[in-house]
């Protein structure tokens, strides 16, 4: 029968689907953890002033507390609410940040029209938590939150294209970095484990589990791939 628990997304070029939470490794994309949103989580019920994003993050990360990870997520995750967690657990967290989110200082928040140049920042840091809250202007104004870096360090540079197509450099942020270099693990993953959008099916649960089958696959070649480096992913796909 049809199931209830598909998601509308207008902003995905598949605006109708089910939504699977995932936390992967940031520099291979191994899928470490994942998780297919069913609706109200009720590990949560008990757990006061928990969002639905600072829940995911718990749980995604629960085999992970105690060992020092950093947790990249984008501005739908971040909060000082989930950086103060993860702090308790030997953890660090460092993300863009929704402006709007309870607790972001609103000292740095400016308009567009204020924020022309740049590579100019502007970062706050707390006290207690030692949270930086920082604001960095590319073509816009972003805002960052990180518990991992210290506000400023010198020599930090991102890259950056024209519209020519011509590299140059920016002034940034430690947080600003990290987030450029380290960002793109679950989006790399979901790129190498897509499946066949012409094979449709009346029966939701395939999907997933074709999907569960490419997620499997895809690990295993990043596990083999550490003994032959140079082995091709749609080479090993096929002999397998």
């Amino acid at each position: 029968s049809r199931w209830g628990g598909r998601q509308y997304d207008r902003s995905k070029p598949i605006q109708w689907g089910v939504k699977v939470w995932m936390v992967s490794d940031a520099k291979t994309a191994y899928n470490y953890y994942f998780d297919v949103y069913c609706g109200k989580d009720p590990d949560f019920e008990h757990l006061d002033n928990i969002g639905v994003a600072t829940g995911v993050i718990i749980k995604l990360t629960q085999n992970l507390h105690g060992k020092g990870h950093v947790v990249i997520t984008d501005r739908y995750y971040t909060s000082p609410q989930l950086l103060e967690f993860l702090r308790k657990v030997d953890m660090a967290g460092c993300g863009t940040v929704q402006k709007n989110r309870k607790h972001f200082p609103k000292e740095l928040i400016k308009k567009k029209s204020e924020c022309k140049q740049p590579g100019s920042m502007e970062w706050l840091q707390c006290s207690t938590t030692g949270i930086v809250a920082t604001r960095w202007t590319d073509k816009s104004p972003i805002y960052f939150l990180s518990n991992a870096h210290p506000p400023e360090k010198h020599g930090c540079l991102v890259e950056r294209k024209d519209k020519k197509g011509n590299k140059y450099k920016v002034l940034a942020t430690p947080s600003v970095v990290e987030y450029n270099t380290y960002m793109g693990g679950v989006d790399h993953n979901d790129k190498m484990c897509r499946i066949d959008r012409a094979r449709k099916s009346y029966k939701w649960y395939t999907r997933i589990d074709r999907k569960c089958v490419m997620w499997a696959l895809y690990n295993s070649y990043v596990l083999y791939k550490e003994r032959l480096p140079n082995q091709d992913y749609r080479e090993y796909q096929l002999n397998l």
